[in-house]
C-alpha cells in the first residue's frame, strides 16, 4: 500500500506508521463513480494511489483536482465534521486507500505524540491546498 509518508507521516515513529497503514483498505473506482456527496456522513478519509479525483461543492461545481499519489481527501472525517463539506467523484479510473474514521481516531488517541504530529502535518497540508485554491480563484477573476 502506498501513502506519501514523506509528508503526512514525516517525523512519526515506524511502529505508528505501520499501524496507520494497516488501518487502510485499498479500493478502486471507475470514472464517474461518486465516492461521497457534500452532506453525506463523514466516515472515511482517503489517500490517492493512482488516478484522478475531483472535489466539488454543490454537486456540480468542481473546485479541486487530486492527481498526485499520496494526496488526501475526505478530511472532514478527521477534523470533527460529522458530514463532508464537499463531494468527491472519480474523474478517471482510480485506486485509493480508504481509512475508517473510528479506527484512525482510536489509533491517534492511543498514540498522542504521533497523533499531535499527524494533526500538525494535516493542518499544514490543508493550508497549502487552501492557498492553492485561493490562487485559482484569483486567476479566474
Amino acid at each position: 500500500m502506498f501513502i506519501d509518508q514523506g509528508d503526512l507521516l514525516q517525523d512519526m515513529d515506524m511502529i505508528f506508521r505501520n499501524q496507520f497503514i494497516k488501518t487502510a483498505v485499498e479500493e478502486s473506482c471507475r470514472q464517474g463513480d461518486v465516492l461521497f456527496r457534500e452532506g453525506d456522513r463523514a466516515d472515511h478519509f482517503f489517500t490517492l494511489i493512482q488516478g484522478r479525483i475531483v472535489v466539488n461543492i454543490g454537486g456540480d461545481q468542481d473546485v479541486y483536482e487530486i492527481t498526485a499519489p499520496g494526496e488526501m481527501f475526505g478530511w472532514s472525517s478527521l477534523v470533527g465534521g460529522e458530514v463532508y463539506t464537499a463531494g468527491a467523484r472519480c474523474a478517471a479510473d482510480s485506486r485509493m486507500l480508504k481509512f475508517e474514521r473510528e479506527d484512525l481516531k482510536k489509533l491517534l488517541e492511543k498514540n498522542p505524540e504521533n497523533g499531535m504530529l499527524f494533526y500538525k502535518k494535516l493542518a499544514e497540508i490543508m493550508g497549502r491546498r487552501l492557498m492553492k485554491s485561493y490562487k485559482i480563484v484569483l486567476e479566474c477573476r
